[in-house]
């Protein structure tokens, strides 16, 4: 399955649109991932939850060499009759970014309508981007994870910040939807 597939069922109603891998992600090793995989330290943790979310939502997350494994995961659009769904699997955000912007020739001034976004890779920093957000009109995403097991602890702080900076241009209140009882406070 590649970026630009798309399969279709009328009854019921249900669309599927891959949006990622591209071509040029695909094809990404274990071998590779265990090459290129790096420790997201403890202390990068500590450091995101002394500052603002303020600070956090205007961050420039630089993308680390790993990422590429995890961008060659499918991510998808699934729209029933009634409701739409981000599915982003741990893909990087400029691939979706990317897809939408020229694929789907969606921009600030005319967003993909989504009605639940789930956030790539448990809500990590790495795989978000205001740029993203800003061409996705959505008031409720999805973070599923464990709450972060070793030194990743996602979901990450910045993410959070960048979905509620969003909210100032938008009528609807945000709603984050986790799957598990987060034991420290995000805020």
């Amino acid at each position: 399955i590649i970026a630009g597939y798309k399969y279709t069922n009328q009854n019921p109603f249900v669309e599927i649109e891959i949006i990622a891998p591209t071509n040029e992600s695909k094809g990404i090793f274990e071998h590779e991932y265990e090459k290129q995989y790096l420790a997201i330290s403890a202390q990068g943790v500590k450091d995101q939850m002394s500052r603002s979310l303020k600070e956090l939502a205007d961050d420039e997350i630089p993308k680390p060499a790993y990422q590429k494994v995890n961008n060659s995961s499918i991510a998808m659009i699934i729209r029933t009759n009634d409701k739409s769904l981000l599915m982003t699997g741990d893909c990087m955000a400029t691939d979706m970014y990317n897809y939408i912007t020229q694929k789907l020739n969606k921009s600030k001034e005319d967003p993909l309508s989504i009605d639940i976004m789930k956030l790539s890779h448990h809500g990590s920093r790495y795989n978000i981007n205001n740029d993203l957000l800003d061409i996705v009109d959505c008031d409720k995403y999805l973070i599923t994870t464990n709450g972060g097991a070793g030194n990743a602890n996602h979901p990450d702080r910045q993410t959070i910040a960048k979905i509620l900076k969003r909210e100032g241009r938008r009528d609807k209140h945000i709603e984050i939807c986790l799957n598990y009882s987060r034991k420290d406070e995000m805020a």
